[in-house]
């Protein structure tokens, strides 16, 4: 979801994301919330002039995994909002839904053919650019280190998606390298909700939730309802 975002931005198409209300609910999503724009981003991806990033996903059986994602979030609001179960009753759901669940993550295999890196120290080599980076994919924050040739350089110090022919996807701010400034562990850490100042990230392997001043990187369509959003929602409870 964090992929079609950034695609969006970078296409400067804002009337896409104007047509999905449910980005209005980036100011504090919950996994409801991820799993609903996550169908609405796949629906509009046939009115997407030009070649899509993840051109897969044109494919993708939305339908049919449809009630798949709304039993998973059925069935984890249970869980997270009261346990009303015991533990082999939760086994016994598990049991049911994980097949449903496994497959699902089968269909995004295509996935796979992406690398997530985050580059680092550029050098040119000739008629070509000799690029660090750290893959993050793997053993967090155990990331290894490795070199890209590319005739064309690459942002640096950036959190990026690269494809089988390493035709770079920027995803900073969405998902970023950091360290977090609770533990101090280097960390991939993914976008939660924002304000107009800063964007919270979500530690990938603890429940940190650290800001980071980097909200005006955000693409202003997006920045711009997410913080309208974060007002109504002050008013509201005041």
């Amino acid at each position: 979801m964090l992929v079609y975002l950034a695609d969006s931005g970078s296409r400067n198409r804002p009337e896409l994301l104007e047509k999905i209300p449910e980005i209005k609910k980036l100011y504090a999503p919950s996994l409801g919330d991820w799993v609903s724009i996550f169908k609405y981003l796949t629906r509009t991806t046939s009115a997407v002039e030009g070649k899509l990033f993840l051109a897969e996903i044109e494919n993708f059986s939305l339908d049919k995994y449809q009630r798949t994602l709304q039993e998973f979030v059925d069935v984890r609001n249970v869980k997270a909002h009261g346990a009303t179960l015991t533990e082999d009753d939760y086994e016994l759901r598990f049991q049911e839904h994980a097949p449903k669940v496994y497959d699902l993550i089968s269909s995004l295999g295509f996935l796979a053919n992406y690398t997530l890196v985050k580059t680092g120290q550029m050098e040119k080599d000739r008629d070509s650019y000799k690029i660090a980076v750290q893959k993050l994919m793997g053993d967090n924050p155990h990331f290894e280190a490795t070199h890209v040739v590319l005739r064309t350089p690459l942002d640096t110090n950036k959190v990026m998606y690269l494809n089988r022919d390493l035709e770079p996807l920027v995803l900073d701010p969405y998902i970023v390298l950091e360290r977090c400034p609770e533990c101090r562990r280097p960390e991939v850490l993914l976008f939660d909700k924002l304000s107009d100042k800063k964007i919270t990230h979500l530690s990938y392997e603890s429940p940190h939730k650290p800001a980071l001043a980097n909200a005006d990187r955000l693409p202003p369509i997006i920045r711009d309802l997410a913080v309208r959003r974060s007002e109504m929602s002050r008013q509201t409870g005041a």
